[in-house]
């Protein structure tokens, strides 16, 4: 809901990492189907930025797997700037990769493109 996506956020924001592991456990196997919901998508990049990447890496793992189809989408593309900003070393390099391998297209793609920039300058 658009008002429990709120408390969910302030959940994260406002305790310890540790304390919000269940928030984790509930997007594991749906992380893509929630990277495209505009209100889960927001607590995803809450959790990738609040909590310790070895803490989320599960779930940068399930967005990484539809990365192409993820930064073309409204939502998606937040969840993967996230996972470029926040993520383990090597997701940020895979991702990275995956980016540099269509620069071309994903460069002129009206929502792609800002995870290309977010790539260049992180």
């Amino acid at each position: 809901s658009p008002h429990g996506n709120h408390v969910v956020q302030k959940l994260i924001v406002n305790l310890f990492p540790e304390q919000v592991q269940f928030v984790v456990d509930a997007f594991r196997g749906r992380v893509v189907e929630a990277a495209q919901n505009q209100m889960q998508s927001r607590v995803l990049e809450r959790l990738l930025e609040y909590c310790a990447p070895n803490q989320t890496a599960v779930l940068a793992d399930e967005a990484l797997r539809q990365a192409p189809m993820l930064l073309r989408h409204s939502f998606g593309n937040f969840v993967m700037q996230a996972v470029l900003e926040h993520g383990l070393p090597e997701h940020r390099t895979w991702l990275v990769g995956n980016i540099c391998s269509d620069v071309d297209r994903l460069a002129r793609h009206k929502i792609a493109s800002n995870s290309v920039r977010k790539a260049l300058t992180t």
